[in-house]
């Protein structure tokens, strides 16, 4: 065995021999050595981008993609950032971020040292494609938007399965920091983990009034037409506890008009967040949480069809009234464990049930996609709220009956949350 062991290392050192003349004449960061515990020997394909600007990380993105894969390193520094970057799934983006502070809830991303700096127009930074089904990493990367009427998007990712975005901070993005759509259908699910991430003060009132951004956190969506690609579910025994869906955990949200939303048959797990110094807006749209309700324009656009909210703080404002807790307007959902610091006051509803629908919406859709199997259970603190719940159409949505304040076992339903930590973590 001794002897095994000793020419397992001679024959290494051999390797490392050989291997050090390129090593000398590329750059030791250039190239990625991997020596896992079977004794072989590989090499990751990593691109290190010139700059944070739009051009150089699109060109570092293109070499990557032409070698089928790797990773892309964005230098740190503050950089000035306009137009839209392409990429597809199999190519993790990396900037420079210190670990986060896991014992403050305010600092979940580290102090993040690439910062992309938004100038120019309109825009979405990051547009990922994962129709090739290969997952994506985005990491340590500030997305910093502007002042004024420009309602911005940070990362869209269209139906990207397995993504991660981590120790990133969104500051003053204006509508989206990311949208996680499946606009290619049910065989291009859209789905992964969104952890230890900064949402900072993505309300811009200009933007809202110029109907320009909506300031989500997380924006969950499918399709549209919506009908013609992904089915609604029934059957929420299909839905809960499953890792087929968004999953945004361990974040800090501030200065939001909705820290999680959801339409067209969205899905989310929301869970072990933290939330304060909610924005206070110019249209009433102040839910910390919220799944929008279905709609009509010329499509029928269904509600987000599912939610798990459990294991957040949610934090008042001081002196401020007009700030809600969680608004399930349509689909299902699963609310619980949560607690309500309202110390300070500041959290008026706790929950909300608004079935308010876009003019023309027949009543056959409205009672398809309505609120129904929600929920709300062992929740501290939902009871120093000015009111529990605002339910402002009681004829379709009923306490005790499409709403229930009960365990779901009670009803018979055998609900197991997902693993925590999500495994991509």
């Amino acid at each position: 065995m001794l002897g095994s062991r000793r020419r397992g290392i001679e024959l290494l050192a051999v390797i490392l021999a050989l291997i050090m003349p390129i090593l000398t004449a590329y750059s030791l960061s250039q190239i990625s050595i991997q020596i896992p515990n079977q004794g072989i020997v590989s090499s990751d394909y990593v691109v290190y981008a010139a700059s944070g600007s739009r051009t150089d990380i699109q060109d570092a993105i293109d070499d990557v993609i032409a070698q089928g894969g790797g990773t892309v390193r964005i230098p740190a520094g503050t950089f000035s950032f306009s137009g839209s970057i392409s990429s597809i799934g199999g190519v993790n983006i990396e900037g420079v971020a210190d670990p986060p502070d896991l014992n403050d809830p305010k600092k979940q991303a580290g102090a993040v040292q690439t910062i992309l700096q938004l100038s120019g127009g309109q825009t979405t930074m990051f547009n990922i494609d994962g129709r090739n089904g290969k997952p994506v990493k985005i990491s340590g990367i500030n997305f910093k938007g502007r002042s004024g009427t420009t309602g911005d998007n940070a990362i869209n990712l269209q139906s990207v399965t397995d993504f991660v975005v981590t120790n990133c901070r969104f500051e003053r993005i204006g509508d989206c920091a990311i949208i996680c759509g499946q606009p290619y259908g049910a065989n291009y699910p859209s789905r992964g983990v969104i952890y230890r991430n900064s949402f900072v003060n993505l309300y811009k009132q200009a933007a809202l009034d110029a109907g320009n951004g909506y300031a989500y956190g997380v924006h969950v969506v499918s399709a549209l037409p919506w009908e013609a690609t992904v089915p609604w579910e029934p059957d929420i025994n299909n839905l809960m506890g499953s890792h087929d869906q968004v999953f945004i955990e361990d974040n800090y949200f501030t200065g939001c008009r909705h820290c999680v939303s959801s339409w067209s048959g969205g899905k989310y797990v929301f869970r072990y967040n933290y939330i304060e110094k909610h924005a206070v807006v110019s249209d009433g749209g102040m839910w910390m949480v919220d799944a929008h309700p279905v709609r009509t324009s010329d499509v029928v656009v269904p509600a987000g069809r599912w939610a798990e909210v459990y294991g957040n703080i949610f934090v008042g404002n001081q002196g401020t009234p007009w700030v809600y807790g969680v608004t399930i307007d349509g689909g299902a959902a699963f609310v619980y464990n949560n607690t309500y610091d309202n110390s300070q006051g500041g959290i008026y509803y706790a929950y909300g049930f608004d079935m308010s629908t876009s003019a023309g919406t027949s009543s056959s859709n409205i009672q398809k996609y309505k609120t129904n199997q929600v929920y709300i259970w062992n929740n501290q603190g939902d009871d120093t709220c000015s009111d529990l719940y605002y339910n402002p159409n009681p004829n379709i949505v009923h306490i005790g009956t499409e709403v229930k304040f009960i365990n779901p076992a009670t009803d018979g339903f055998n609900y197991i949350p997902y693993t925590y930590p999500h495994p991509l973590t």
